[in-house]
């Protein structure tokens, strides 16, 4: 679940860092690479030796995407192929996103990883400021100072709403 108080553009996704079940790293990064441009999929093949490694850097490509998409209202029926991720982790001396060749400008993605149950999961959001002509990129381990986002289940989300009724 998701929600923003205020008035801001934003697009959320969140992926459990996992192989969807019955798939191998290869053909599941085969019917994603579709929506992967030649220098994701370029950065991809140098992890693919490591599973682990290749989903995380996988859905770090696929969360920034869909959250760009959901922030503009269209979700899945944007071709992300125009959409090109690249993370510091790359070969790329600082993140950037581009659409259509062009970096964009006034928005933020802010994506964080955390570790539940031994599970590991990423969420980023693409927020829409609209004030500047940067893009800001940043990436964070989920801890008691990421205010931004919060893992909790759903007794801890009962205990903390409110009754509609008295």
């Amino acid at each position: 679940m998701a929600y923003v108080t205020g008035d801001l553009t934003i697009g959320i996704d969140i992926m459990k860092c996992e192989l969807p079940q019955g798939e191998t790293v290869e053909g599941y990064m085969n019917t994603l690479s579709g929506f992967l441009t030649t220098f994701e999929w370029r950065q991809l093949e140098k992890h693919i030796e490591d599973q682990a490694s290749a989903i995380e850097h996988l859905y770090k490509y696929w969360t920034a995407k869909e959250a760009y998409a959901k922030a503009l209202g269209i979700g899945l029926g944007f071709d992300f192929t125009r959409i090109e991720c690249r993370w510091q982790s790359d070969d790329s001396a600082t993140p950037s996103i581009t659409v259509d060749g062009a970096v964009l400008q006034g928005w933020e993605f802010r994506g964080v990883h955390w570790t539940n149950d031994g599970h590991g999961y990423l969420c980023m959001a693409a927020i829409c400021w609209g004030t500047s002509d940067e893009t800001r990129v940043s990436w964070t381990e989920l801890d008691e100072h990421t205010e931004w986002v919060q893992n909790i289940d759903v007794f801890s989300l009962l205990a903390r709403a409110h009754p509609l009724t008295n």
